[in-house]
């Protein structure tokens, strides 16, 4: 399809390798690279496109930026490169860079086209429409998408670079060739990146095809000019009443989300490489549609998170880091976050103990929103009741402030590296009541009330402390996992079968991050940051929330 990316296409003879694969497709289709359509004319007559009432694309984004530019600003942090791909004449470009303006003072902008005439225009614009903006901030780039992010890269060594592809281009690439777009430009500019991605959303056909199927046939005409572009490139000379004849259609792909715009040869065509019959349609250029599952789709296949979004019914606008940027941000949140801080002992949830509980949920939050293709664990199906009886009666001693293991406002681990000091304590088989009284009026989740008594049927021993990420670390290297009198049988039968040696929520990924966790416990000023580095889950939602709870 012409739906496909592979890469860069610098050269004329990769683009005429590109153009015969698509002609000689004998699976289906005949189709032509969509990267023909945008030569000088094929701009020319996108940009007289975009003026028509019925292309409603154009003015529905035109139309979100207006009302969140600001928003969008206020996501980019200070001091970034602004890089446009595929910038035109650059006509809605000001509105963002006057906001970032606005926001930081400063706005440095690249300008990646194909088109040099196309540049200098929007060079032109920007300079005339975004007060304050300094030449010496402007950089104008003539290349293909990604030849140019690598020249913005060199250019630009250590900025965080905020990339925008505005205009549904990437509705123009399948769905597998989405992500892998995304992944290109990722190595191109490195995870110290960020990207506004704007598109088109799915609607009722009628509207879809009003845009693609204008009145006054300057997609037609659009059409035809890349496919004259791509015969020209295999050494055709195009009549023009041959152009005339060749007929435009639209066809709606329902499963796909996307609208396929097709050329029809009336009369056969024979070419030294290929040859067309009476009839026979060529695909131009595709337009997909997205959906919101699309779109988180097409982020999380492609290593990224949504960290922002703006919708309306017609258009979607988001903001995608890459997963390792993501961790990085919310480092840097959490650093900040954690200095106003004045008391280590206080709780963020009245009812929950900020180490004992987070320890362990937090992780696997992060999890959960970085891997959502991954099933955390199998284990909680083989748990036995009584331990989930032993777990619930654990958690109520530490978050509820049980005075049987009272913890110590002054513990060691709360202050930096001395280890906390702790006993064993042993909680013997009698009743005892768990949950929250509704009558306190404290903070509780709908689970944990109301209050009940229930039975250990079984005696045990828990630690007076919560048990460290750095003990836990230990514990797994020094074969933990693997040592049968830790566990209980049918928990230790699960973990040989399944070959687990840490914990099953534990991916490469998660690994790594565990380690920075290890040498921050070591350091020690950090051990608090470095906690809940381990569930900066790529949006900074929590963060906000643990100190909005504060």
């Amino acid at each position: 399809m012409p739906s496909s990316y592979d890469g860069d296409s610098t050269t004329t003879n990769t683009t005429v390798h590109q153009v015969l694969e698509g002609l000689q497709n004998s699976q289906g289709n005949k189709e032509i690279p969509f990267s023909l359509l945008y030569d000088k004319k094929g701009s020319e007559l996108y940009e007289e496109k975009t003026k028509l009432e019925e292309y409603y694309p154009f003015l529905a984004e035109d139309h979100m930026l207006e009302l969140y530019v600001d928003e969008i600003a206020a996501q980019i942090p200070l001091h970034s490169v602004i890089v446009e791909l595929g910038c035109g004449t650059a006509p809605k470009t000001a509105k963002i860079l006057s906001a970032i303006q606005a926001c930081h003072g400063r706005c440095r902008y690249v300008g990646i086209d194909v088109s040099g005439p196309f540049l200098e225009e929007a060079y032109k614009n920007l300079m005339q429409n975004v007060d304050g903006l300094q030449h010496e901030d402007m950089d104008m780039v003539q290349a293909d998408y990604m030849e140019g992010l690598k020249i913005v890269r060199e250019h630009y060594p250590h900025e965080n670079v905020c990339i925008l592809w505005l205009g549904s281009r990437v509705g123009n690439l399948s769905a597998s060739a989405a992500v892998q777009f995304f992944r290109d430009a990722v190595a191109a500019v490195g995870t110290h990146c960020q990207i506004l991605l704007c598109a088109g959303k799915w609607l009722r056909q009628e509207c879809l095809r009003a845009a693609y199927y204008d009145k006054v046939g300057v997609t037609g005409l659009f059409m035809k000019n890349g496919m004259h572009n791509a015969l020209a490139l295999l050494g055709h000379e195009v009549a023009t009443k041959d152009e005339e004849s060749w007929v435009y259609e639209v066809d709606i792909n329902k499963h796909l989300h996307q609208f396929e715009m097709y050329l029809k040869f009336p009369a056969d065509l024979q070419l030294p490489n290929t040859e067309f019959t009476s009839g026979e349609r060529v695909l131009v250029e595709v337009s997909r549609k997205f959906t919101v599952g699309d779109f988180n789709h097409l982020a999380n296949e492609s290593g990224f998170v949504i960290d922002m979004a703006w919708h309306n019914q017609t258009w979607g606008m988001q903001m995608l880091i890459p997963f390792k940027e993501a961790y990085v941000r919310c480092w840097h949140a959490t650093d900040a976050f954690f200095r106003n801080l004045p008391d280590w002992s206080m709780k963020p949830i009245d009812v929950r103990h900020p180490f004992c509980f987070y320890y362990g949920h937090l992780p696997a939050f992060a999890e959960l929103k970085l891997l959502p293709n991954e099933v955390p664990t199998k284990l909680i199906g083989t748990t036995t009741k009584k331990k989930l009886s032993a777990a619930a009666l654990k958690s109520s001693i530490y978050s509820s402030g049980n005075n049987m293991v009272p913890i110590s406002k002054g513990n060691a681990m709360m202050g930096g590296n001395v280890a906390a000091e702790f006993h064993m304590v042993q909680i013997s088989n009698r009743n005892v009541m768990m949950g929250g009284n509704v009558a306190d009026n404290s903070f509780m989740w709908d689970n944990e009330c109301p209050q009940f008594t229930t039975h250990v049927s079984e005696k045990f021993l828990v630690s007076s402390e919560p048990v460290s990420v750095r003990d836990f670390l230990t514990f797994v290297k020094e074969g933990g996992y693997q040592k049968e009198e830790f566990w209980q049988p049918l928990d230790f039968k699960f973990f040989k079968d399944q070959g687990h040696k840490h914990p099953a929520t534990w991916s490469k990924v998660m690994e790594s991050i565990m380690c920075i966790l290890w040498i921050q416990l070591i350091i020690g000023p950090k051990l608090q940051i470095s906690l809940l580095l381990s569930v900066c889950q790529s949006q900074k939602h929590f963060v906000t929330l643990w100190a909005a709870a504060s």
